[in-house]
């Protein structure tokens, strides 16, 4: 297993660059850490990456930890703490320390604490405690304090008896009117909400799957509904990938009621079809506009976020959905990606939800160093 292992220093620094350099499309060689996030605490973060590869279908993995990143690392609680989700060969080298991570999840438990020290430039990681009686299965009536801001303000627009499909779980009813050409949900309801935390969560969720085909519903509207619920998008409810599973219960329970009535339709009408291929465009009303139209629009939305005139230029729309940026120097030198994430969001609220945001990539200065790669010529 040695011989492929796994570099953790250069694998973080990889993640961070494509963070701050790409925003998206971060993709190690190792396909089977594509759903790692490192964490700022090196225990935390391995954690994630056994998680990662358990999830990939992996029995083990080799990584090695350099020098500056082992020295504040405690030998013996690493063991303690990732034994208890795989067995843990460990061994010094010069300084640095080879891990060897066999039978990954056959002794998987509830997941330790970890204390983590969080860096303050980096988006925190928001670790909650999630206060409930009833089971997994029974009624929501509680939900993490990122999202209980959200739920509060929500009206009651969609309460009631619904035609079509209709499928119930923990005693509330959701149901479903599909266009059987388009599989497109033209409305939804509810019946037997218990409480506000359960009737928010339908409110809001029955307003983002309206005019979505059911499987993308049933692939991503969970976990749209925790995004858009999510009021502090600097905050993380679970460190690593964000899933409904992992984010809180609700979301969770959300995504079992609409897989459930996907499952119901495909019975009712015969819909088969498995790959999602759904990919929305922009709405006419930012499509009809002209290029400085455009341009001024998202600039507008830029400056409503608290940013000033010379803050964010946008350097290219391409594509009609993607929106390319530059930011000045004092930006620049600070915490990139958090304002990338607030500006997309920003953007995605206020102009148009398909859009994307790109940071311009930036050109190496060095004539040399391009000649010596084939670049330009000076």
């Amino acid at each position: 297993m040695s011989e492929d292992r796994l570099d953790y220093d250069r694998l973080v620094a990889d993640y961070d660059t494509g963070l701050i350099d790409t925003l998206r499309g971060f993709g190690p060689a190792n396909d089977y850490l594509e759903l790692w996030v490192p964490d700022e605490d090196a225990t935390a973060s391995l954690l994630n990456m056994i998680e990662a590869a358990s999830a990939a279908g992996r029995d083990g993995f080799s990584v090695r930890i350099g020098q500056t990143t082992a020295k504040g690392l405690d030998r013996d609680a690493l063991r303690k703490t990732l034994g208890q989700w795989a067995d843990v060969d460990l061994s010094e080298d010069n300084g640095a320390l080879n891990l060897d991570f066999t039978a990954l999840g056959k002794r998987r438990q509830s997941r330790p604490g970890i204390k983590s020290k969080v860096n303050p430039g980096r988006p925190k990681v928001v670790r909650e405690t999630i206060r409930r009686k009833e089971t997994q299965t029974g009624p929501i009536t509680a939900i993490g304090p990122l999202y209980s801001r959200a739920i509060e303000r929500l009206s009651t627009r969609h309460e009631g008896p619904g035609a079509g499909i209709g499928v119930t779980e923990g005693g509330v009813t959701l149901s479903l009117d599909v266009d059987p050409r388009s599989h497109v949900i033209s409305r939804a309801a509810y019946e037997g909400a218990a409480g506000p935390v359960q009737k928010g969560l339908l409110e809001a969720f029955c307003a983002l799957i309206e005019g979505l085909p059911l499987i993308e519903a049933a692939d991503h509207g969970a976990i749209r509904l925790e995004f858009i619920l999510r009021e502090d998008v600097d905050a993380r409810p679970v460190p690593g990938v964000v899933t409904p599973q992992a984010a809180d219960p609700a979301f969770a329970w959300v995504e079992r009621l609409i897989r459930k009535a996907l499952g119901a339709y495909r019975e009712k009408s015969g819909f088969d079809k498995t790959k999602n291929e759904y990919d929305p465009a922009p709405a006419q009303a930012w499509l009809s506009l002209c290029e400085d139209e455009r341009r001024e629009k998202l600039l507008s939305a830029i400056s409503g976020l608290g940013y000033g005139p010379g803050d964010v230029a946008v350097t290219a729309i391409e594509y009609d959905i993607r929106v390319v940026v530059r930011f000045s120097d004092s930006l620049a030198q600070g915490d990139k990606q958090r304002h990338m994430m607030t500006i997309e969001r920003g953007l995605k609220t206020h102009v148009d939800p398909r859009l994307e945001l790109y940071l311009e990539e930036l050109k190496d200065e060095n004539i040399l160093r391009r000649l010596g790669e084939g670049g330009e010529k000076p």
